[in-house]
């Protein structure tokens, strides 16, 4: 009898509560980061560093030589353009909303710090998309699925596009 109740008991316990899965689990993506990045939009090609954080999104630019080191920085306080030791901070209103620091900030704020609410997310083998909205223009965050890493930024509208190196 105590046998039975013995094997009775280790057939309940595989069967409910011990089961191994191999469900993947994604993490998160980090909301501090930087990286080298490649823009390109209907203005033109560039490369900058783009350096994010709970605080701030900032662009320091390499390519074209004519931007070489042209820093655009977004706060929540309004955006700062500095180039050769000048400076100049605005609010935001005064950057067209479809300049580089503002689309970026607002894409990277869409997905890093929203529950998932409007998002929608595709998953492939080795990448994820995310889709969503700003102000009713679509916009695609590629990552990686096994590593948080950003790939790309895509606003479709717009022909904008971030590639992160």
């Amino acid at each position: 009898m105590k046998k039975l109740l013995t094997i009775a008991v280790i057939l309940l316990l595989l069967l409910t509560g011990c089961q191994i899965t191999e469900k993947s689990k994604i993490q998160p993506l980090p909301t501090s980061f930087s990286a080298e990045v490649e823009i390109k939009s209907n203005t033109g090609n560039y490369k900058a560093l783009l350096e994010h954080t709970d605080v701030r999104t900032r662009l320091v630019y390499s390519e074209p030589a004519l931007l070489n080191g042209l820093t655009l920085t977004k706060t929540a306080n309004g955006c700062t353009a500095e180039l050769l030791g000048l400076s100049i901070s605005a609010d935001e209103k005064y950057f067209s909303q479809h300049s580089a620091i503002i689309l970026t900030d607002s894409v990277l704020k869409a997905v890093l710090y929203s529950d998932g609410e409007g998002l929608e997310t595709e998953e492939f083998d080795e990448r994820i998309i995310i889709k969503g909205t700003l102000d009713g223009i679509p916009f695609e965050v590629t990552r990686y699925k096994a590593e948080p890493v950003i790939i790309s930024i895509y606003i479709p509208s717009l022909s904008f596009t971030v590639n992160f190196k």
